[in-house]
């Protein structure tokens, strides 16, 4: 990266951005929990954003395979798809969507949240048991997808739907049930309709600590305050460091995220669309080479990930000698990440000026916090400063505020945090603490200067490669296996991943699995990134505590039995 000082110090450019009359003007209002900031021009709805959007004319919104559109006509096509939904469901009612990233999952989403309607994206990566979950737990009244994630619901030829019409993007012959979503882009536009900030937006699935998949509702005005605090904190940086600005008046950004978290949607389908960016929409699996390809063909000046695909991208290096000079700026988060994996990217991309970590949680709409360029270097370990419209405090066990340095549970407050679970009143009121702090689950420490550091997770959580994946799920899927008496699932190291999964077992009785068996076994169930890849068989019960609670620890420093590749 560029050694270059700063032109301004962080709290010039915030006031520079921030003072009254700019766009970005900050106002401080009484909040139902006292003092807090808001943006004082914040756009009444999402829609708001697509209408603005549609100034960008015939610069082109995406790029997928052999297809691409304009920004004109994707906002025709969005404003069809509101009025095709609208003649299927009446506003606030759930709009299921269950497919891989295409641009038709682009045109549902954003035609649910212009109509009004719920967008409920399914993790494409679930298995069948899971997604029936999901979609019992929120109802929809509608299910938009692709042919083949659609496939893992087995919807029978008579009998009930998962929803009351099923849309198929690519292959609606597949079944004689689906219809062809295009029939939803033959509707006459119409709108704008009558959003406010306080309407639901969206229902976004996040990984919780009963183990079933819950759904955080987040309203239209939350969700825009996290996308005016990311903007502000990116055209802080800007304005600190004008050469960090795109090398034309359109930034391309690659979209490595799914659509389908909060991170995907929020930042790339919401926020590129909103911004006018110019987004890349790898077609097929992730391919560190397919990467690069893209990055030179389309100049890609952002390219957007979790640690492990970057990992991955520079371990695979540039064998065949294209052009990244394009690549500006880089941006992960979701999983942690350390100065090796920093040094890395600036060898593989020459003109690298910034690279941004960030953190967050589907509660909070997105990230709260940003590290980046200079400071990131500084503070290599440092997930950053809180976002302007976020306050941040680390308590103690007894749930009372810690000095500055001293580490404990992270918490955070602010008007861009879920309105609740759905429909989990008591998972709602467990995960805020008085005051409408959410409790994070994370360990962290905030220093003199409000940059946190995160060092551990109170809950059982595991994270690879960006996907959040609690033991006890998976612990109770193995013990629901006749051979298997006591599982202990536990995360262990991995460089291009973050953490795998290991799974610690004791076996008994005449069906006792081998480890191809277990790893079966998880993968009929759940999510193929939920399978161990390492299993560790004991003879002697797994230790435990006085309250009887598994010594997980004393797991991790025992060593791993590896698997064959992941399925």
């Amino acid at each position: 990266m560029t050694e270059t000082p700063p032109d301004l110090t962080y709290e010039q450019a915030f006031d520079r951005l921030t003072s009254p009359g700019s766009p970005l003007e900050l106002e401080t209002v009484t909040g139902p929990y006292g003092p807090e900031r808001r943006f004082a021009h914040a756009p009444p709805n999402l829609g708001s954003l697509l209408d603005r959007a549609e100034a960008y004319g015939e610069r082109t919104c995406f790029h997928h395979g052999q297809a691409s559109m304009t920004y004109r006509a994707f906002v025709e096509a969005v404003r069809k798809v509101a009025a095709g939904l609208l003649a299927h469901a009446e506003k606030g009612e759930r709009v299921a969507i269950l497919g891989a990233n295409h641009p038709d999952w682009m045109l549902a989403f954003w035609g649910a949240l212009y109509a009004g309607l719920v967008p409920t994206p399914l993790n494409g990566w679930w298995r069948r048991q899971e997604l029936e979950h999901a979609i019992a737990y929120t109802r929809p009244k509608l299910l938009i997808g692709d042919a083949k994630r659609l496939a893992k619901l087995q919807i029978p030829e008579t009998g009930p739907l998962p929803a009351e019409h099923v849309f198929c993007w690519d292959r609606p012959d597949a079944h004689k049930r689906f219809l062809p979503f295009s029939v939803l882009q033959e509707a006459v536009p119409a709108g704008p309709y009558p959003v406010t900030s306080e309407d639901l937006a969206a229902l976004i699935f996040t990984s919780g600590t009963t183990g079933k998949a819950k759904a955080a509702a987040i309203t239209h005005g939350a969700w825009i305050s996290g996308l005016m605090n990311g903007l502000l904190a990116s055209m802080i940086e800007v304005t600190r460091r004008p050469g960090l600005q795109a090398q034309s008046d359109v930034v391309t950004v690659l979209s490595g995220l799914p659509f389908f978290h909060v991170g995907g949607g929020h930042g790339l389908v919401i926020g590129g669309i909103a911004g006018g960016q110019v987004l890349i929409i790898p077609d097929g699996r992730f391919s560190p080479s397919e990467t690069l390809r893209m990055i030179e063909t389309y100049r890609v000046e952002r390219w957007s990930a979790v640690p492990a695909m970057v990992q991955q991208v520079c371990q695979h290096g540039n064998p065949e000698g294209r052009d990244l000079s394009s690549v500006l700026t880089l941006g992960y988060g979701a999983a942690p990440s350390g100065p090796a994996l920093q040094q890395s990217a600036e060898a593989l991309f020459p003109n690298l000026r910034a690279i941004t970590n960030a953190y967050g949680m589907t509660e909070a709409s997105s990230v709260f916090t940003m590290n980046t360029g200079e400071d990131l270097k500084q503070r290599p370990d440092s997930v950053g400063r809180p976002f302007a419209t976020a306050q941040l405090r680390v308590v103690g066990e007894a749930g009372a505020p810690l000095p500055t340095g001293e580490t404990g549970e992270v918490q955070v407050r602010g008007p861009f945090l879920m309105r609740e679970y759905w429909e989990a009143p008591e998972a709602t009121a467990a995960v805020f603490a008085p005051g409408g702090w959410l409790r994070t689950g994370d360990l962290g420490r905030l220093d003199e200067e409000g940059f946190l550091y995160l060092s551990g997770r109170q809950k059982d959580i595991i994270i690879r490669g960006g996907e959040n994946i609690l033991a006890e799920e998976v612990e109770r899927c193995l013990e629901d296996h006749p051979g298997i008496l006591e599982a202990a699932v536990i995360g262990v190291p991995s460089e291009t991943l973050g953490e795998e999964l290991k799974a610690v077992l004791v076996t008994g009785g005449p069906d006792v699995p081998g480890e191809l068996a277990v790893r079966e076994w998880v993968g009929q169930s759940l999510a193929h990134f939920k399978v161990p890849r390492y299993v560790e068989f004991r003879e002697a019960p797994l230790p435990r505590n006085a309250a009887g609670k598994i010594l997980k620890k004393e797991l991790a420093e025992r060593g791993t039995s590896q698997f064959d590749e992941m399925l």
